[in-house]
């Protein structure tokens, strides 16, 4: 009788006896024989199958082949990543942007498809909120420098326009619905930079804190959380009862100190430091001009637009905005700049007023004097230290009766030194001494790679 005949009573004998194998087993495919030659203690590598309970027979050896080569080839489930040097990564050939790119996207797929799709709307603000949960402000990003631009905006109108339209009745009479809208949309970017503060990051050992809890503990416990408190304070509310004044709009102050952070930060990126700093004190000395005009005109108002010193009464040509306005910022340059040659004051509050204003005067006078003389200082601060090392340089030659055309070779060694700019630290990289030696080995790579890529170097091939 031949075997095959024999196969299917083989096989009922068996099953009769309680035995779940037939001697003539049929061949698994490759991923059954992984999956069931996964060990549970071991996550990394496949262990070794374990073969049947028939292994003398020759059917079961055969069809044990392929789990036996899965067994000999060690296969790794979990790949561990490591992390790439930035530095290497940019100059070295071995990696291309196109790649890393793809990469790139390849793995934000990834991500993005393993997020269940958006069943409810319950779900889909969850989402939104635990996404902003990681939501971070870093303080050398350009969002954070845009933001201070737009609140400085606010700040500069609160503190320009509050006090002029206090002085001059028809700024704020003929634009009254103009200033309102304004007003609100700045308090809004107000209570916006209050919630920005809680998500900005700060440095704890050098790293960048993205907890959320200890963001808000940090900005809270600061002085930054009171001066923005005591900024929004509505006492412009009660200009519903006593009609509009201006003027209490000026807890909004307590908000300049955003502002300075401004400045520093923009300080730190122009490359036109110097300018920066004179076009800032400018604008100083224009807003001070502009409160002092503004005292002045109401002062004048207080006491009837009387006598000389005093604005003049606002009838015909003096009751425009543009000529009181002009007229009053005339009488504050003349009194900061310390010119003089002024009408004196008659009454008591217009003496007091005047004698404010000469002091001020005198205080911003000096301040602009000694700034000035840093900014100049500071410009012509290298060509002093490259005469004081060419000085130096000419005494050394003659103590030591160095002849004539040595110093004159010196000389011209020096100035031609400074013609590069090598004296005063703009053409060598090592003046840059605060920079770590990566960044300063890439700045030189930047520098010298057109000349670096003109050398043919031989290399001995292996």
């Amino acid at each position: 009788m031949p075997l095959a005949a024999l196969t299917p009573v083989l096989n009922d004998l068996l099953h009769k006896e309680g035995g779940n194998s037939s001697p003539f087993p049929q061949r698994q495919s490759q991923q059954q024989l992984i999956n069931s030659n996964e060990s549970p203690n071991d996550g990394n590598y496949l262990s070794r199958p374990s073969l049947g309970s028939n292994q003398n027979s020759s059917s079961s050896a055969i069809n044990d082949t392929p789990r036996r080569h899965y067994s000999m080839t060690p296969f790794k489930l979990n790949k561990s990543l490591k992390r790439e040097d930035s530095f290497l990564r940019k100059f070295s050939n071995r990696y291309s942007y196109r790649g890393l790119g793809s990469m790139k996207k390849r793995n934000l797929r990834l991500k993005v498809d393993k997020e269940e799709p958006i069943k409810s709307r319950y779900e889909f603000i969850s989402r939104i909120l635990r996404r902003c949960n990681y939501f971070v402000v870093s303080t050398d990003e350009s969002f954070l420098f845009y933001w201070l631009i737009l609140l400085s905006i606010c700040v500069l109108y609160n503190l320009w326009f509050s006090i002029a339209r206090q002085a001059f009745d028809p700024l704020q009479y003929n634009y009254a619905r103009i200033w309102e809208i304004i007003d609100y949309i700045a308090d809004l970017i107000y209570f916006l930079d209050i919630l920005i503060q809680f998500r900005t990051g700060y440095l704890e050992q050098g790293l960048l804190v993205y907890n959320h809890y200890k963001l808000a503990m940090n900005y809270i416990r600061s002085s930054r959380f009171i001066f923005d408190i005591l900024s929004l304070t509505p006492l412009d509310l009660l200009q519903i009862k006593f009609g509009p004044i201006p003027i209490l709009r000026f807890p909004r102050f307590f908000k300049i100190y955003r502002t300075f952070q401004l400045y520093y930060l923009q300080e730190s990126r122009t490359v036109y430091p110097n300018t920066y700093r004179v076009l800032n004190l400018f604008h100083i000395l224009l807003l001070l001009g502009h409160w002092l005009a503004s005292f002045y005109f109401m002062v004048s108002k207080a006491e009837g637009f009387v006598g000389y010193w005093s604005y003049p009464k606002p009838v015909g040509n003096f009751s425009q905005l543009a000529k009181m306005y002009l007229r009053c910022l005339y009488w504050s340059t003349l009194t900061l700049t310390t010119i003089g040659d002024l009408p004196p004051p008659e009454t008591n509050w217009q003496t007091a007023f005047a004698i404010a204003s000469y002091m001020i005067g005198i205080f911003v006078y000096s301040s602009i004097i000694g700034q000035v003389g840093n900014v100049i200082t500071n410009r012509n601060a290298s060509r002093l230290e490259f005469e004081h090392r060419l000085d130096s340089a000419k005494q050394y030659m003659r103590s030591h009766n160095v002849p004539a055309e040595m110093q004159r070779r010196v000389q011209r060694w020096y100035n031609y030194s400074w013609s590069r700019g090598q004296m005063s630290g703009a053409g060598d990289v090592h003046s840059i001494k605060l920079l770590p030696d990566k960044l300063k080995t890439e700045l030189a790579l930047h520098v010298n790679l057109g000349t670096l890529k003109k050398v043919s170097f031989p290399f001995r091939q292996v």
